[in-house]
């Protein structure tokens, strides 16, 4: 059953087995604020067993199976990459509600307040995300290197130069309307960067970014609330610190403000971390949902 229920409101992840120590920090993150009754919860099923299956729908969480949608050659990427993939065409997959809020499923909502302003924002302009920059980001070469390639193999080196310089968005959080433009926009742009780079990765992400900004000859932008980092923090890009005050994961620069969103993108997820404190010293720890120093 994926059709929508009295609630107008989808939250939608996905994962993997590999992935549901990870997928439960969503859904538990998610499930703690009363708030979240407003929304069904639906997981894409990229090979979950039976005992993921039952611990999910002990948490009201509804599994869905996805297709290509484009075509592939069979075997060509791994059947997780459909995780990306499907990302842009999650209203075909579950058609019929008013709002899709999508949460990668390897990270968690700290401050549950952060939903509300993505679902505002949404229904604003359309599309509500996270921009993927912050003066605690520090500069990693090597992604900047990857990006550049990747923009360039997928859209010119024209249009990719002038798209790299806009402001990133990550698309592993974000609200848009059912009725939204951005939709069929997304999977345009997606499927010509697949089609002239034969890549999937990172071009479900650079395909949205790619509709909002338009390009170098055509800036016929579409709109778009864009969030602040801390709505969506890539852990990786900048460790957070512990503010002691707050007792909370915050940004790692002054003001010191708590993060709405940690997002454990690339090694994070394997990574531990010396996180520094706003009252002094540190503590070792993987930045997983409860984390936190001892007391």
């Amino acid at each position: 059953m994926t059709s929508p229920s009295r609630r107008r409101m989808v939250m939608v992840t996905g994962a993997d087995s590999g992935y549901m120590h990870l997928l439960k920090g969503v859904i538990e993150s998610f499930r703690r604020d009363p708030r979240s009754a407003e929304f069904d919860i639906r997981c894409m099923d990229l090979g979950l067993n039976k005992a993921d299956r039952d611990w999910l729908a002990g948490h009201e969480v509804e599994t869905f199976e996805a297709y290509w949608p484009m075509p592939v050659r069979d075997g060509q990427f791994p059947y997780k990459d459909l995780g990306f993939a499907g990302r842009a065409f999650i209203r075909e997959y579950l058609p019929g509600w008013e709002m899709y809020l999508w949460l990668d499923s390897d990270l968690w909502i700290q401050d549950w307040d952060t939903i509300p302003r993505y679902i505002e924002g949404a229904r604003s302009t359309g599309l509500a995300i996270a921009k993927e920059s912050h003066a605690g980001y520090r500069l990693q070469i090597w992604l900047q290197r990857w990006m550049l390639k990747h923009w360039v193999l997928g859209y010119g080196i024209a249009d990719g130069l002038w798209l790299m310089s806009r402001p990133h968005l990550n698309v592993g959080l974000w609200a848009l309307a059912g009725d939204a433009p951005h939709w069929e926009a997304w999977q345009h742009h997606f499927r010509q960067a697949y089609d002239r780079s034969g890549f999937i990765i990172p071009h479900d992400q650079f395909g949205l970014n790619r509709a909002v900004y338009g390009s170098l000859r055509d800036r016929t932008a579409l709109p778009v609330t864009v969030l602040p980092a801390g709505c969506n923090w890539i852990c990786d890009r900048g460790i957070p610190m512990w503010n002691d005050e707050a007792q909370a994961f915050c940004e790692p620069v002054p003001p010191f403000s708590p993060i709405g969103v940690l997002h454990l993108a690339g090694p994070a997820k394997r990574t531990d971390y010396d996180i520094r404190r706003t009252a002094g010293g540190s503590f070792k720890a993987r930045i997983t949902y409860g984390a936190a120093p001892a007391v």
